[in-house]
């Protein structure tokens, strides 16, 4: 069950990364949801305390962590102008990740006057609260629709790195999250049009070049400088390197870089063939019991990394982006199937329609027709021929609330460009 502070992303992979977080903000995260809970069965307990006297209970650290989250939650449910200013000074005083999981609720509900005191704190975060405040922008574009402001938030991250050299890592486990500078770079790179942002970019990739998302947003840009092909070219090339990487690298370089376009290709091949008859890596992740847990637990991380290739293909720009997007609909792997179809929904919609597996626009999948007909209503007449109605209605109500795709952190489709 997901908190309040987290009830967008909800998809298998952002649950699963949870259970493997095990600690941290995912705990936290997790008791802020369960004294929630307590908190509407108990209401007594909170409702009589002063807004002032609950952040002060956050903010304690010496505070037990069950009764600080039970106070957050009980700030949540406040009214509108007093829940603004009390988690405006959870934000300011409280340690990181109280900090980072109030930042996030406030992004999440669209709280404005909170944005200037979320700016202020992610420099110097710890990578994993980092992520916990980038990931509402990524999942949910809509927020920087309703508040440009917090765009400062990606911007400030990706300055970090012309700051204080590399980018946070995350541990193996985490690696399918992404960091919060591969986030932050998509973002700024797909919704910012400021000339100085995209000079940001190629700043921070020329001093961090092993960033899937820096190279992600280069290619959106496009036009590589003779000095970022041949840095590409290095980094596609180095077999040490994950494959989301090397991949992203490809990415940017292969408009102009055929050796690029054919290492794209062939990963794409060497993903489906791997895992390509896999049921879904919920299916590998229920054989953690089997005699073999390591094994399995290695497969199941690895298909997680991978499936970040597919959402690549969204920024892939050659001939064969399409070819290759349409052929991983063909598996029967659900993950790679339902990344693809979310890409092929962006880019190539009027196809999708005509070539889509009978049961990849219908329900549990017909969020990918809604994402057709939101980005293309002229559309909606062919998807309706396909997807029942109420089926598209509801749908489209999921799409409105969560964002406009539950699964960009793989796709990384940004706002409505």
């Amino acid at each position: 069950m997901c908190s309040r502070a987290d009830t967008r992303p909800t998809c298998l992979m952002r649950c699963v990364a949870k259970a493997l977080l095990g600690a941290g903000v995912a705990v936290l995260l997790a008791t802020t949801h369960a004294a929630a809970q307590d908190a509407r069965r108990d209401p007594e307990a909170t409702s009589s305390m002063k807004s002032s006297d609950l952040v002060r209970l956050v903010c304690n650290e010496q505070t037990p962590m069950e009764t600080r989250a039970a106070a957050l939650a009980a700030l949540l449910d406040r009214a509108p102008d007093e829940r603004t200013q009390a988690l405006s000074e959870v934000i300011t005083k409280a340690d990181e990740d109280f900090a980072a999981t109030a930042a996030r609720a406030a992004l999440y509900g669209r709280i404005c006057d909170v944005s200037q005191a979320v700016v202020k704190r992610p420099s110097g975060w710890s990578p994993r609260n980092q992520v916990t405040l980038v990931e509402p922008l990524f999942n949910d574009p809509k927020i920087l629709r309703d508040l440009p402001s917090v765009l400062e938030i990606p911007r400030q991250i990706v300055g970090d790195v012309l700051a204080g050299g590399r980018p946070g890592q995350v541990p193996q486990e985490d690696q399918f999250l992404g960091t919060a500078t591969d986030q932050a770079a998509l973002i700024l790179g797909t919704a910012s049009q400021n000339p100085a942002d995209q000079k940001l970019l190629q700043a921070a990739l020329a001093k961090e070049a092993h960033s899937r998302g820096l190279w992600l947003a280069r290619a959106w840009i496009g036009g590589l400088t003779d000095a970022e092909a041949s840095l590409a070219k290095k980094v596609y090339s180095d077999a040490s390197l994950p494959v989301p990487v090397r991949v992203a690298a490809a990415v940017a370089a292969a408009p102009k870089d055929p050796d690029a376009d054919a290492l794209v290709r062939s990963s794409v091949a060497d993903l489906l063939a791997k895992f390509g008859d896999t049921e879904s890596a919920e299916a590998l992740l229920s054989q953690m019991s089997s005699d073999n847990p390591q094994v399995v637990g290695q497969r199941f991380l690895d298909l997680m990394n991978r499936l970040s290739v597919v959402g690549s293909l969204r920024f892939l720009k050659t001939q064969s982006a399409s070819d290759l997007t349409f052929s991983a609909l063909k598996v029967a792997n659900k993950d790679i199937r339902r990344i693809a179809a979310m890409v092929a929904a962006v880019r190539w919609p009027e196809r999708l329609i005509q070539e889509a597996p009978k049961d990849l626009l219908a329900e549990p999948n017909s969020d990918c027709a809604a994402l057709i007909v939101s980005r293309r209503p002229d559309l909606k007449g062919e998807v309706t021929k396909r997807v029942p109605s109420s089926e598209l209605a509801a749908a489209s109500k999921r799409l409105h609330e969560r964002g406009d795709l539950v699964a960009s952190g793989y796709v990384g489709v940004i706002g409505d460009r």
